[in-house]
């Protein structure tokens, strides 16, 4: 599915690419969900630890239309969690 044909909320598990190929119209409803802080700049920025996987704004919980899960370092255990 095109990213740009989901019009609900968008969250980027560890894909910043991806997150930033968005228009910045459409980065306002996504959230990029990153370990590393070099984009804590970026509105969309939410720190996230794999080993932590709760450990998310509470207020985010249920509200994500799609899910981009796509690094290829991630391992079938650390995305089971």
């Amino acid at each position: 599915e095109d990213l740009n044909d989901c019009n609900g909320t968008i969250a980027f598990l560890s894909t910043p690419s991806l997150y930033f190929s968005l228009s910045i119209d459409k980065r306002k409803n996504s959230y990029l969900f990153d370990y590393d802080t070099k984009w804590n700049s970026d509105r969309g920025f939410i720190k996230y630890d794999f080993n932590q996987p709760d450990d998310i704004p509470k207020q985010l919980f249920g509200t994500f239309d799609c899910i981009v899960i796509d690094p290829p370092f991630i391992t079938r255990e650390v995305w089971e969690k």
